[in-house]
């Protein structure tokens, strides 16, 4: 919703506030909105980050910014000003009521795997096994996903 590219632009600011620092981040790319298709399609970037966090400690941070940003959770897929998912955390296996990790979903969706791809094409799923540029080969996801041209 909204100035969507300013809205990463301000989480990206209010991550390096939140004790990440930025390692490195892939192009930004536009697809049609997974799960609820009635809603304006959605720009996404993979950020690689450092922190000393850890994982549910990031996960607060990562709501605290989507919070003071504007996100209300109302529905699930509603259209948002921003969504910061972690997609997993080094090697990491981590099961709770409040994260997954690695994500869930990550190896089912191109709008998550081609931004990662971009920047860690070699990283090893550790539950599948696999590298984010193989998981990007199988996956079986219609939607299209483009780079999306910045202005």
């Amino acid at each position: 919703m909204g100035d969507r590219l300013q809205h990463l632009r301000t989480a990206k600011e209010y991550l390096s506030k939140a004790g990440c620092e930025l390692q490195a981040e892939s192009s930004v790319y536009e697809t049609a909105a997974w799960g609820n298709q009635m809603q304006p399609a959605f720009l996404n970037q993979a950020w690689q980050v450092a922190t000393a966090k850890e994982p549910v400690d990031l996960l607060a941070a990562l709501l605290d910014i989507e919070k003071f940003m504007g996100r209300r959770r109302m529905e699930k897929w509603e259209s948002r000003i921003i969504d910061i998912d972690i997609l997993f955390y080094e090697q990491v296996v981590y099961r709770s009521e409040e994260l997954v990790l690695p994500h869930p979903h990550f190896h089912e969706r191109k709008f998550a795997l081609m931004p990662v791809e971009e920047i860690l094409p070699q990283w090893m799923h550790p539950v599948f096994h696999k590298t984010v540029d193989t998981l990007l080969h199988e996956v079986n996801d219609p939607l299209l996903v483009t780079k999306y041209a910045m202005k």
